[in-house]
């Protein structure tokens, strides 16, 4: 996968059930941050 480190760890965070909130606290990111990754990482797997 080409995902990059820190955006495999916010989506198997996110898979493990974790909230934003605790994603961003685990990985040193911001919420907003969290969110914005999610949503581009969802469209990268999804073309693939």
């Amino acid at each position: 996968n080409k995902l990059g480190l820190v955006d495999r760890s916010v989506i198997l965070l996110w898979l493990e059930g974790l909230s934003y909130e605790e994603i961003g606290e685990i990985l040193g990111i911001s919420v907003k941050n969290v969110s914005f990754k999610l949503v581009r990482i969802k469209e990268r797997l999804k073309k693939d």
